[in-house]
Order: structure tokens, then C-alpha cells, then sequence
């Protein structure tokens, strides 16, 4: 860290110190002074979970940059997303830096499986642990290639010519990079809002009350910044396919001879990664609604990862034999729902979840009866990094066939639930048979359209309760390093 300085004093055993006053003056006038390269930086938030401090709350820099680990004291490191390792993590922060900059791909699709794996343990880390450095994101541009191009040659030619005037220059005055990062000190947000998005389908054949089904998902994100929480698979599957479903049965309760003996209530819940606050708010001002809801069906996450994307999970409560008369309607749906993925193809399993003490929910059916309520999703893990990580950005990252299939059979299963029928049969007779022009509704290029502005804004829990929200890598919006 120290070993310009043994060149340093090396050099001074023999360079006339008059000399030395004499020139250094005119070193400071011939100092590099280049025009400024903005570009805009995201920061790590910080938060609070209970007494646990995670992230990061710093913000300011101004430090000299630097590209190689090993020079990282004192400065400001800029490392890119698929070269960080969670040991280099680790070594960036014991040199004790200024600050780190860590530089996303233009693409994310274009990072390997091992480095999509390196880059998940590094961002649970960054949200697990506390930094005492600010730490920022930037997107990979012309700008901050061009720097980082400049710094590695700076490092490579320093390395090469080591000597006691080089060393003494490069003591002066660096490699002439200066990242000036201009924030005040981040303040808690002593409160947020949250917003709910509720729809009903209502029988209107019969007077009397009836039972009701309530599908459920949350539209809020979460990821290691909160101006880059985009989560298309983590908050825009799940909303699309209850989008899709309730313009489905909206036709169907359109006509008074196709309506089912059901309400069907739709909820697209703000809170959801601050332990689903916005069902809980549902429930405290719809109890009467709520207690109706024969089957409470939560959607999250269909896409999956790897081996999940070809796989339905659905997730519900372990109940005892002396409960079956509770979980009636909810293993009915599970039969048919089961059926249906099967005979498109699907693997199909049940994932049970001990009861929660701690009353932090992992899966938005555990804020409902646990004995009528279930989550469908793509991912066997409530914890999987992907729920809440930057790599879950954009429409490539889906495999979007795949999602829209797994709409099609979470439709399905509804109508033959809703119908009481076990399959759908082709009929050219739609009296005898209403409801089979109503399948296959699932509009590709609607979904895509959909996910597709789910990603083009951060639509994290503190953005969605400001007036105005930031647009995908808008540079008005955000501090800015220089040269």
C-alpha cells in the first residue's frame, strides 16, 4: 500500500533537495487538468431491521479513483459487476477506501451463470451487512468505460516505470481522476405511504351474499438500491397474470348466463417487502369480505430460476386431520391446479411452511387464513436471492413463453374451479358449453408490453410514495462524478 513511498526516500539519497523546491512548484503548475465526465450513480441504500443496521449510510465522496484493489486506500474504487467477487468485496473494504462505485453491464443477460451466481452472495452481503463507505451503482457507458480504460493503463504504466520521480509525481498529484459525489447526509423517512389497487367481479343473478375468491400480489420492489428496483419476475409476473385473469373473467361476468355462483375480488397490494403492510391494511378494512373469501390465492414470482422455470410451487400451511373441513376448497383447487400444469407439461409440487413466531411473513397467503390461503409461484425458496436482486431488471431476463404458460394454467384451473367442471372440452355450442370461448385469453404481447414498463421505472416501496418516481437511468435525477 505504502511502496511508492520506499521509492520515494530511495530517491532522496540522491536527488539535490534544492532541486527538488525548485521543480515542484512547476510539477503542481503542469498538474493534469481535463474537462469532467458525468455520469449518474445509484446509491446502496441503508435501512433498519429492528436494531440491525444493513446497507450503507454514507453518501458523500470526493477521492482520487482507482480501478486496482490493492490501491484502493484513501480512494474511491470503481470495479465492475461480473469481475466482483465476494472475497474481493471483502478486500476492497479492509483497504479502507473512500468510497466504491460498482459498474452494471449493459446488459445483464450477458453475464455467465457463474457470474450471475458470484453476483447474488455479493448482493446479499451488501444488504445483510453494514458499510461505513458510500457505495453506488453505476450502467456501464462510454463515459465511465473511458475512465476506467485510462485508470488500467495509468496502473499498468506506473507498474512498468517504477522509479523515484515517478513515484514522487505520482505522489503529487495521482492519476489526475477526482469521483466528486455531491449528497448530504441520507435522513430516514419517518413515514410511507402505501398505495392499494382493489377490484371486484360481483354475481348479479342472485341478491343474497355470496362466497367470494380474492386473488392477491404485491407491485412493489426491492434491491440493494432503491432507484434500480425494478423486480419484473419479483412484482410484475405476479400483477400481470391477476391483470389477465380478472380482464378473462370480467367477460364472463359481463353476461349473466356465464356468471359464476362467486364474487371474485382482485388486490394489487403496496407494502409488500415491508411484511406485506398493504394485505394487512385489506384485512383490518375488509373483514367482512375477507371472511368470505372461500379460497385466498396469492401470486409471486412465476418465472423461477433454472430448474423452477419449467415448475409450479404452491405454497401453503401444513393442517392437521382435524382441519380437513377447513382446507376443503383449498385442496380442491390444489387437485385441479395440479392436474392442469401437469397435462401442459408442468412439474407441480407442495411446499408446506411451518407457522411463523416471529409474525414476519415470507409469502403474502400467510397475512390471510392460513388453512384457505396459498401462494403459486415459481420459486421453491422464499429466501432466493432473485426475489429482491438487480438482476431481475428487464424482459430478458424472463423466459417469457414460460410465464405466459404458467398464466394460462392458473387460468384454467380457475375456471374449472369456478365452473365445477374437471376439464375444458371443445364445443362449436356455447350454450352447452359458455364458458370455453373465455380460455386461452393470455395476450403475449400484452404481457410483454406490461413487464416491459414495470421495467422501464424503479417502483421500490419509498419511490411508489412520492409524487413524482425516478425513470430508468435518468441522469436529471442524480448525483454525478467528475474528473
Amino acid at each position: 500500500m505504502f511502496d511508492f513511498l520506499q521509492d520515494i526516500v530511495e530517491g532522496c539519497k540522491t536527488v539535490n533537495f534544492y532541486l527538488v523546491f525548485l521543480f515542484l512548484p512547476l510539477l503542481f503548475l503542469a498538474a493534469p487538468c481535463c474537462s469532467s465526465r458525468d455520469f449518474p450513480v445509484f446509491r446502496l441504500q441503508g435501512f433498519e431491521s429492528g436494531n440491525i443496521r444493513n446497507g450503507s449510510f454514507a453518501a458523500a465522496i470526493s477521492a482520487e479513483a482507482a480501478v486496482q484493489t490493492h490501491l484502493a486506500h484513501r480512494k474511491c474504487c470503481l470495479v465492475r459487476m461480473e469481475d466482483l467477487t465476494l472475497a474481493k468485496l471483502k478486500e476492497i473494504v479492509r483497504m479502507y477506501p473512500l468510497g466504491l462505485i460498482i459498474v452494471l453491464p449493459e446488459k445483464m443477460e450477458a453475464l455467465n451463470e457463474d457470474q450471475r451466481g458470484s453476483w447474488l452472495t455479493v448482493e446479499r452481503m451488501l444488504v445483510e451487512q453494514e458499510f461505513p463507505i458510500p457505495i453506488y451503482f453505476t450502467h456501464a457507458s462510454e463515459p465511465v468505460n473511458e475512465v476506467i480504460a485510462d485508470l488500467k493503463a495509468m496502473t499498468s504504466n506506473s507498474n512498468k516505470a517504477s522509479s523515484a520521480t515517478s513515484a514522487l509525481v505520482d505522489a503529487v498529484f495521482g492519476n489526475g481522476y477526482q469521483v466528486v459525489v455531491s449528497a448530504g447526509m441520507p435522513s430516514p423517512i419517518a413515514t410511507t405511504k402505501f398505495s392499494n389497487i382493489i377490484g371486484s367481479l360481483i354475481n348479479t343473478r342472485r341478491n343474497v351474499e355470496l362466497d367470494s375468491l380474492l386473488f392477491v400480489s404485491h407491485f412493489d420492489a426491492f434491491s440493494p438500491s432503491a432507484e434500480l428496483s425494478y423486480e419484473v419476475d419479483a412484482s410484475g409476473t405476479g400483477p400481470a397474470s391477476i391483470l389477465s385473469l380478472a380482464k378473462t373473467l370480467s367477460r364472463l361476468y359481463a353476461n349473466s348466463e356465464t356468471q359464476p355462483n362467486l364474487n371474485v375480488n382482485f388486490l394489487l397490494s403496496g407494502g409488500g417487502k415491508v411484511n406485506f403492510l398493504g394485505s394487512n391494511y385489506y384485512l383490518q378494512h375488509n373483514e367482512q369480505t375477507a371472511k368470505n373469501a372461500r379460497l385466498v390465492l396469492a401470486i409471486d414470482s412465476l418465472n423461477g430460476v433454472g430448474e423452477d422455470t419449467n415448475t409450479i410451487y404452491f405454497h401453503r400451511k401444513f393442517a392437521k386431520s382435524s382441519t380437513a373441513s377447513q382446507l376443503q376448497d383449498l385442496l380442491k383447487f390444489q387437485e385441479i391446479l395440479e392436474n392442469t400444469a401437469k397435462k401442459e407439461g408442468f412439474q407441480f409440487e407442495v411446499l408446506f411452511r411451518k407457522p411463523n413466531v416471529e409474525q414476519w411473513f415470507q409469502w403474502e397467503h400467510e397475512r390471510y387464513s392460513v388453512y384457505r390461503a396459498a401462494t403459486i409461484s415459481g420459486h421453491s425458496n422464499p429466501f432466493h436471492p432473485m426475489r429482491s436482486s438487480l438482476l431481475d431488471e428487464g424482459t430478458k431476463s424472463l423466459h417469457l413463453k414460460g410465464v405466459v404458460r404458467k398464466m394460462e394454467v392458473i387460468e384454467k384451473a380457475v375456471l374449472q374451479y369456478l365452473f365445477n367442471v374437471s376439464e375444458f372440452i371443445p364445443s362449436d355450442n356455447q350454450q352447452t358449453n359458455p364458458y370455453q370461448q373465455y380460455t386461452g385469453l393470455v395476450q403475449p404481447d400484452q404481457v410483454d408490453t406490461f413487464l416491459s414498463y414495470v421495467s422501464s421505472h424503479a417502483h421500490s416501496s419509498q419511490h411508489l410514495s412520492k409524487e413524482s418516481h425516478t425513470c430508468r437511468r435518468c441522469s436529471d435525477c442524480c448525483p454525478g462524478t467528475r474528473r
